[in-house]
C-alpha cells in the first residue's frame, strides 16, 4: 500500500512536469500530462527530445491568462492592434514575442520599445536565413 501511494505521487509529479514542459514547447499539456503519468520518465525524455512544436527554439509562450489579456488588448486598442498585426505579418512567433514583452511591463509607453525589439529580432532572423541559403540582401 505505501509503495502504491509513493508511485502515484511520483507519477502525479511527472504528469505535472510533463504538462509544464509541453505548454512551453507548444504541445498539448493535457495529452502530455497523461502520457507522462502513464510512462513516467520515458514520457519526459521523449518530450524533451521532441523539442518545440514549431521547430524553433523559442521561449515566447503565453499562459492562458496572458493570451486572454493580449486578445482583449488587441481587440480594444487600435494602436496595439496595428503593432500586433505588423508583428504577425512576419509570423505568429513574433506577435507572441511582442505580447510577452508588452505584458511583462503592462505599460503602453513601452509599446514602441517592444515593437523595436521584435523588429530587431525579425531582422536578425532574416539575416540568419539569408546567410544559411547564401542570399544577398538588396
Amino acid at each position: 500500500m505505501p509503495f502504491f501511494v509513493i508511485y502515484l505521487a511520483i507519477a502525479a509529479l511527472l504528469a505535472w512536469l510533463g504538462a509544464k514542459m509541453a505548454s512551453t514547447r507548444g504541445r498539448d499539456p493535457v495529452v502530455w500530462a497523461i502520457l507522462c503519468f502513464l510512462f513516467g520518465l520515458l514520457g519526459i525524455l521523449i518530450l524533451a527530445l521532441m523539442g518545440d512544436a514549431s521547430g524553433t527554439k523559442t521561449n515566447a509562450r503565453l499562459s492562458t491568462e496572458q493570451k486572454r489579456k493580449w486578445t482583449a488588448l488587441v481587440d480594444l486598442d487600435p494602436e496595439i492592434r496595428a503593432v500586433a498585426a505588423r508583428a504577425r505579418a512576419h509570423g505568429e512567433k513574433y506577435e507572441v514575442m511582442l505580447a510577452e514583452r508588452y505584458l511583462a511591463l503592462g505599460d503602453k509607453s513601452y509599446l514602441q520599445a517592444a515593437e523595436d525589439f521584435v523588429a530587431k529580432q525579425i531582422d536578425a532572423d532574416h539575416d540568419k536565413l539569408a546567410q544559411k541559403y547564401n542570399l544577398k540582401a538588396d
